[in-house]
């Protein structure tokens, strides 16, 4: 084998043992009237969880008041008052039911639903309740 083409497969196995330990970041949009009183609480839980992953989760919070919030429901087809999409998903299969990330938490999903999708995004292999 040529010298170059060594050196080739040397920087693979680096660059590959280097991604080895990387675990998957978490993309999530909190969407819809994120400003209102009655919705704080809900945001509030979203941010709470989002906190624990740190660097792990990128949080973007949208009010649908303004054109990048409105525009961004308009082109995921969202209705709902508050909508949190995760990896640009809301609807997530857990424990054999459809988890739905809409409305108010504790309604529809929960704060334990929203940290076991989360968890189960960032570590693949540790993923039990998600199907």
């Amino acid at each position: 084998m040529s010298k170059f083409f060594l050196k080739v497969i040397n920087i693979l196995v680096f660059v590959m043992l280097i991604n080895c330990g990387k675990k998957e970041t978490v993309d999530i949009v909190i969407v819809g009237y994120t400003e209102h009183g009655p919705l704080q609480q809900t945001v509030r839980a979203v941010k709470d969880i989002a906190a624990k992953y740190g660097e792990k989760i990128k949080l973007t919070v949208m009010s649908m008041e303004t054109e990048e919030g409105y525009n961004y429901m308009v082109k995921h087809n969202l209705d709902a008052h508050l909508n949190v999409m995760i990896n640009g998903k809301y609807k997530y299969k857990l424990n054999g039911r459809e988890v739905v990330f809409q409305w108010f938490e504790g309604q529809l999903w929960t704060k334990e639903d929203l940290d076991a999708v989360i968890n189960n995004i960032i570590n693949p292999e540790n993923k039990k309740q998600q199907e």
